[in-house]
């Protein structure tokens, strides 16, 4: 299934379930948004998304905070 110019934003991004759905998207076609609170962590996964082709946005922070 492709989801093209489709959007997602995907909290808890930077490890495990987060990261793999994000990539998943990534590879249908989506465009991500990734939230996460490691933000090395975070670059990593926008990086490995850009690289399957995916435009990416990225935010660090927890979104349990709410400043």
């Amino acid at each position: 299934m492709k989801i093209i110019d489709r959007t997602a934003i995907v909290t808890g991004a930077s490890s495990g379930v987060g990261r793999r759905v994000a990539e998943r998207l990534a590879e249908q076609g989506a465009k991500v948004g990734l939230l996460g609170r490691d933000e090395p962590r975070l670059r990593e996964v926008a990086q490995a998304c850009r690289a399957l082709g995916a435009e990416v946005a990225l935010a660090a922070g927890d979104i349990a905070d709410a400043d």
